[in-house]
């Protein structure tokens, strides 16, 4: 790998929260609207007594994925400057779905594999594929150009990539931890407040993860 490139992270993160706090009310409707349909789902399965585990999993899988490129693009979008709306950001997905679901699936099954491997390799394939589904909406890559290009963004900052992400990481569990010493003596309540808590956070890991993608670009590929 070639010497790396310093990535600010901090003014990244800072910039992050700006703009979810500008666009808040874009992004939660987004994060709303998965966050209702994938319980609408677990619902219907329990209502009708499916004990068939795996089916509820992939339909959950395909509602995130659906809404994943939603928020991805409206990210773009409001990084490039250009207009957003949402109604144009849940058309998009159409365009792309199948593609952007084929190249999660294969990161996802790449990493669990990896994981089953020590660990370490499982980490070393999430850093190293961490923009392979972005790159479908961000690039319009195909399927393998999506790793391909991934690798290609990623080698000149590994390290910084990893911590990026184990900030992210470590901003989730801590929260969900305060969370947890709450609400521990509330049956019931710390599920719903941690479903409630997701929603609210689920648009800030995108949004700093494409300002991350753009960060990189910008210092490896000057225009």
């Amino acid at each position: 790998m070639q010497s790396q490139k310093l990535i600010p992270i901090i003014p990244i993160l800072s910039r992050t929260w700006l703009i979810y706090k500008k666009f808040f009310s874009l992004f939660i409707s987004i994060s709303l609207m998965c966050g209702v349909f994938t319980e609408l789902t677990t619902f219907v399965f329990q209502r009708f007594n499916f004990h068939h585990a795996g089916i509820p999993l992939i339909i959950e899988f395909l509602l995130v994925n659906f809404f994943s490129i939603a928020f991805i693009d409206a990210s773009s979008k409001i990084y490039l400057a250009q207009r957003i709306s949402l109604r144009e950001v849940l058309d998009r997905p159409g365009e792309i779905y199948w593609r952007f679901t084929a190249v999660s699936l294969s990161t996802l099954l790449m990493i669990i594999l990896g994981l089953q491997l020590w660990i370490l390799p499982g980490l070393f394939l999430a850093t190293l594929f961490t923009f392979a589904n972005q790159l479908v909406i961000l690039e319009d890559t195909k399927y393998l150009e999506s790793f391909r290009r991934s690798v290609q963004l990623v080698r000149n900052s590994f390290g910084t990539i990893i911590l990026f992400n184990l900030i992210l990481v470590c901003v989730f569990l801590t929260m969900f931890l305060i969370l947890h010493l709450l609400t521990q003596n509330y049956s019931g309540l710390e599920s719903r407040l941690g479903k409630i808590f997701s929603i609210m956070i689920m648009p800030f890991f995108v949004i700093a993860q494409v300002g991350l993608y753009f960060e990189i670009k910008k210092r490896d590929e000057p225009q």
